[in-house]
């Protein structure tokens, strides 16, 4: 059978390898090395590569979730600075056109910060709803009722803000027309001072304050109703604005029952756990008492007592043979 002999181009091969061969690694091709070598690793049997996998896996969705709501906290404590600072330069003394400005701003940003409030209330909700196992389980509620005290907290803050600005500006506001009453203040006439009660012909239009289409009488009932529309109109701004605050007081009456409910079913999940252990305890210690029972030892002591019995019985019987 023909052979080659290739043992000579194996050696011209070896020593060419020799003379190009590298010297050691930087710290920077090291570093490269090992990423490509974790995004080789779900490709390969090696247990160091899974490893290197499993340390650079997608972490869950819960957390994602915090990281998310921790993220729109952050972002509503700094909303809320700016809009607690936009508000106070909004009640100072300005022109017009600035005002017009801040208030746009101060609109635009509470309703950012109303947004991110219902967002993070949605990703509370899905996180409550999240199944996790195991000890991270504990971690998640600890984390969910964590966040809702801050949200809480928060929302305290933002709506006492936003009533302590409203409640300032309404203040400040300035009633541009005010209905005057003074009746002896009007301007005289050449037949003896003309008033505010003064009929349609009497007056003849001397007095700007009347309406030539209407006499005193109408005027006088027209200025009462609308005074009286002022009124209701104040009263339906407070009750809705308590209607408001009661809604809130409710939201969070319900989030402190929700938060007691979760702990008495903590409680009774660890009642349940104590009378579980105490009731095995119970069986433990009767399984222990019949081994005592049974064992050498007790065994060994019966026996020794029989023989005691015994003894003193022989010895009785003894000291009896010999008196007689």
């Amino acid at each position: 059978m023909a052979t080659r002999d290739r043992s000579e181009m194996f050696r011209q091969k070896r020593d060419t390898l020799r003379t190009h061969k590298r010297g050691p690694r930087t710290a920077t091709e090291l570093r490269d090395f090992k990423v490509d070598k974790n995004l080789l690793a779900p490709h390969s049997d090696d247990e160091g590569s899974l490893m290197d996998a499993r340390a650079f896996s997608v972490p869950p969705v819960w957390v994602t979730l915090v990281d998310d709501m921790n993220r729109d906290i952050s972002v509503i404590k700094i909303r809320i600075s700016e809009l607690n600072e936009r508000a106070g330069k909004a009640l100072l003394p300005g022109f017009g056109d600035d005002d017009d400005d801040q208030e746009e701003l101060i609109a635009q940003t509470g309703e950012e910060v109303s947004q991110l409030f219902k967002d993070c209330e949605k990703r509370l909700k899905d996180l409550g709803r999240s199944k996790v196992e195991g000890s991270a389980d504990e971690v998640r509620k600890n984390i969910e009722r964590r966040v809702a005290q801050q949200l809480q907290d928060l929302g305290i803050e933002f709506r006492r803000g936003r009533q302590q600005y409203l409640a300032k500006q309404k203040g400040q506001k300035v009633v541009d027309y005010q209905p005057d009453l003074s009746f002896n203040e009007g301007p005289a006439t050449s037949s003896g001072g003309a008033g505010f009660f003064d009929d349609e012909e009497s007056a003849g239009g001397g007095d700007p304050r009347c309406d030539p289409r209407f006499d005193a009488k109408q005027t006088l009932e027209l200025v009462l109703a609308e005074e009286r529309t002022k009124e209701r109109d104040a009263q339906i701004t407070k009750v809705s604005e308590s209607v408001v605050e009661l809604a809130e007081i409710f939201k969070e009456i319900q989030v402190l029952v929700i938060d007691q409910g979760t702990v008495l079913d903590r409680i009774d999940y660890n009642i349940e756990q104590a009378a579980d252990r105490v009731g095995n305890a119970v069986v433990e210690l009767n399984k222990a008492n019949e081994y005592q029972k049974k064992s050498r030892t007790m065994l060994c002591i019966y026996l020794l007592l029989l023989l005691c019995g015994f003894m003193v019985i022989v010895l009785i019987l003894k000291k009896t043979a010999l008196g007689s």
